[in-house]
């Protein structure tokens, strides 16, 4: 299945940053990247939070996550 994802970073329930670019392609159901924070984040506590469209819908996925060097 084909779509797209949107990278969105949480902390305290506020989103405070987005991935660039803003949206990824989704190529036979597959996506996958590497992150890289910027060093205030390090030891931090945030959530990754993944917006997926698709044809048959949207879906919002959320990982908790701590930065680490």
């Amino acid at each position: 299945m084909s779509g797209t994802v949107e990278l969105e970073f949480v902390f305290s329930g506020q989103v405070v940053g987005r991935d660039t670019p803003p949206s990824h392609p989704i190529t036979d159901g597959r996506w996958h990247d590497v992150l890289k924070f910027p060093a205030p984040a390090v030891g931090v506590a945030l959530i990754v939070r993944a917006v997926v469209h698709t044809r048959v819908g949207s879906a919002t996925l959320d990982w908790s996550v701590k930065v680490r060097c």
